[in-house]
């Protein structure tokens, strides 16, 4: 019998904790223990590492044997981070991401510095990151992916090279965390 999950939702950029009610409450109502992070700022201005660090203070704060991580955008490579740089890995039990940048969006190009400048397609911090990404692979990963997503461009960058994919055609970007179809799959991850 698997143990009640307890998942951490990592919200994206100019974004807060809140984003995820809808599936916050659809994950409670599943059985599974969600609670979601408000990282400062939400801008991402200072870059993804310090956000890594609050993404650790957080579940280190939980004192869970383990927990399972569901990043929204910006959050998946702020897990990301957390695991590949933090140790993250040890207290992890799997991990989902909804429409991430793995291998950077063009729209990172617009905003010169932060997070948006480390997300951006080509960037020197993602291809570090990209370089041991099979370190993710006992975690079972699941990218979650819209080909409708004009803010993850092109689209299918928000798919891991790792784990399971699965696209599910929502219109925008921001209605990602909220689908509920988006939430069926995260919970069926989760319970599997």
């Amino acid at each position: 019998m698997i143990a009640q999950p307890i998942a951490v939702l990592v919200h994206g950029i100019l974004d807060d904790g809140a984003i995820f009610a809808p599936l916050q409450r659809r994950l409670i109502a599943a059985g599974v223990d969600a609670k979601a992070i408000s990282m400062k700022p939400p801008g991402g201005w200072q870059g993804i590492e310090p956000l890594a660090r609050q993404l650790a203070a957080f579940v280190e704060m939980l004192n869970a044997p383990k927990v399972d991580l569901v990043g929204f955008s910006m959050g998946g490579i702020v897990c990301r981070y957390f695991l590949q740089r933090l140790d993250g890995l040890e207290c992890v039990r799997q991990l989902v991401t909804i429409s991430s940048p793995h291998a950077g969006t063009l729209t990172g190009h617009l905003v010169p510095f932060g997070a948006a400048h480390q997300m951006r397609t080509g960037s020197k911090f993602l291809a570090e990151l990209n370089s041991d990404m099979h370190v993710l692979e006992p975690l079972k990963p699941l990218s979650i992916w819209s080909r409708y997503d004009l803010t993850v461009t092109p689209a299918n960058t928000a798919v891991l090279p790792v784990g399971l994919c699965t696209e599910i055609p929502v219109l925008l970007h921001r209605w990602m965390p909220r689908d509920a179809r988006v939430g069926k799959a995260v919970v069926d991850h989760l319970w599997s």
